[in-house]
């Protein structure tokens, strides 16, 4: 018995590997989704084409984007340095690190930075989704894959 609950997860994750590109192909290769299919693997590549070289950086919004976000980390530090060694006197805790890290101010800035990237992404979907709702004929249009 102890052998099979070792075994088992490596079981369910051979069979998923060996069960999925079957069922992809089947969706993909059934009429009614062949073009949807081809859409959600290659979609991006098409849409990348179009939409890349039409991007423009701004050297000033860059550099802004830039230094608000080393100016917010350093603040962020030195705030958090002295809240946690306010609290780490207040509760006497000596098993605590002596002092707040870097690696931890840039943990917090990357959650942040994460947080706001994924804000946008779910603002661009709703965004999407909603255009989708509303435009019929978008739907109805022949597709450029074929």
């Amino acid at each position: 018995m102890k052998t099979w609950t070792l075994i088992e997860p490596m079981f369910y994750l051979l069979a998923a590997m060996l069960l999925l590109p079957i069922a992809m192909a089947s969706v993909m290769w059934t009429g009614a989704f062949l073009d949807g299919g081809w859409t959600l693997l290659i979609g991006w590549w098409r849409f990348s084409e179009r939409v890349v070289p039409r991007i423009t950086v701004e050297p000033i919004g860059m550099l802004t984007g830039v230094v608000f976000v080393l100016a917010a980390t350093i603040a962020l530090h030195y705030f958090v340095a002295w809240l946690y060694d306010a609290i780490r006197t207040k509760n006497d805790a000596t098993i605590w690190p002596a002092e707040w890290s870097w690696r931890w101010t840039m943990c917090l800035i990357a959650l942040v930075v994460l947080m706001f990237a994924a804000g946008l992404v779910g603002v661009g979907l709703q965004r999407t989704t909603v255009w989708l709702i509303e435009t019929p004929e978008f739907l109805q249009r022949q597709s450029d894959l074929r």
